[in-house]
């Protein structure tokens, strides 16, 4: 005889977003979160550092800034676009290509 699902069987049935384990923060008052010093040391983030704060979907995403180009990685002659660096280089070729920049 076939029993009903648990519940915690059909909850996981439906979940289809992987879990992300990590450390529980909470915000304070002043909108603050503390980055946990494991998670710093690993990105090697010093303080005073810049942190660039961006959202993908339903998620808040924390990572250290780039200042290279998206497309070739070069640190000289930048030029921002939609939140992301482009090296003339680059821009030139998208645009000898035809792609709008």
């Amino acid at each position: 005889m076939g029993s009903a699902p648990r519940a915690r069987d059909r909850i996981q049935a439906r979940s289809t977003t992987p879990q992300v384990a990590g450390v529980v923060r909470h915000v304070d008052a002043l909108g603050r979160v503390v980055i946990p010093v494991e998670i710093r040391k690993r990105l090697a983030i010093a303080v005073n550092d810049p942190i660039e704060i961006g959202v993908r979907g339903d998620v808040v995403v924390l990572s250290k800034p780039r200042h290279s180009c998206v497309f070739c990685g070069a640190e000289s002659d930048l030029v921002a676009y939609r939140d992301r660096h482009l090296c003339a280089a680059c821009r030139d070729e998208l645009s000898a290509e035809g792609v709008s920049a």
